[in-house]
């Protein structure tokens, strides 16, 4: 079961140099993330299992999507949350999923 007041008390962002294998790894906002050429996505979570994507557009400007978690390697949400500290977020990765922003 996921910690919900760990996984909504901040924005997560995508620290892609940490993925691994089917995995994405998030870092909070106020963590020492290296500085990147591209704009990094981030994820900010609410209860009930809907979460904002914020992903970069052809300007870098970040857009929002609108998606949806749950708590497991499996299911039908956009989101698999696999893992979640104060620290550190794994989803299960969107590349081998079903959602990819548009």
């Amino acid at each position: 079961m996921v910690n919900q007041n760990v996984l909504c008390s901040t924005t997560w962002v995508h620290c892609y140099e940490e993925d691994s294998s089917g995995n994405e790894v998030y870092r909070p906002i106020t963590a020492d993330i290296p500085l990147s050429r591209r704009p990094r996505e981030q994820l900010d979570f609410q209860r009930g299992g809907t979460a904002t994507l914020r992903v970069p557009s052809a300007d870098d400007r970040l857009i929002s999507h609108a998606v949806r978690w749950q708590s497991g390697a499996t299911g039908d949400a956009d989101l698999q949350i696999l893992e979640v500290s104060a620290q550190r977020l794994v989803i299960a990765s969107r590349a081998t999923g079903q959602f990819q922003p548009g």
